[in-house]
């Protein structure tokens, strides 16, 4: 219990004196360094209208014709989708980096603590491209 209240001590700490990093500013860094584009012409919004594991995965991850048709099994892969997609919510959010000519649908989240006792780390965002490009429209 101890480790856990130091944890949640040392999180404040970090975010309080400007260490945490937000999606916003993950996803900024992301288009500079993709399109050597200069930040002040980035601009960036979130998209919560967009699924993240909606945009992911797309109709990659279906059920079989097999499971479809027995109610059963398809309650049971239904509720294991779910787990997988509230997973997925809780840790990213979509956003939208725009310039330089390029538009970016980025899956945004805070990496897990390497070498650490898990956990994610607030002070840095990693995002990773769902779809670029000159035509993106979403």
């Amino acid at each position: 219990m101890r480790a856990w209240k130091l944890s949640i001590v040392v999180f404040a700490l970090l975010c309080g004196a400007g260490g945490c990093m937000s999606y916003e500013e993950g996803a900024r860094q992301y288009h500079v360094g993709a399109y050597s584009c200069p930040a002040e012409r980035v601009s960036v919004r979130p998209r919560p209208d967009l699924d993240a594991y909606d945009v992911t995965f797309g109709d990659l991850v279906k059920p079989s014709e097999e499971v479809l048709n027995d109610p059963e099994r398809y309650a049971v892969w239904k509720k294991e989708d779910e787990k997988r997609r509230a997973t997925y919510r809780k840790n990213g959010e979509v956003y939208e980096s725009t310039g330089c000519g390029q538009t970016a649908i980025l899956l945004c989240f805070h990496p897990q603590n390497v070498g650490g006792r898990g956990g994610m780390d607030p002070t840095r965002v990693a995002c990773a491209p769902l779809k670029a490009g000159p035509d993106v429209v979403y």
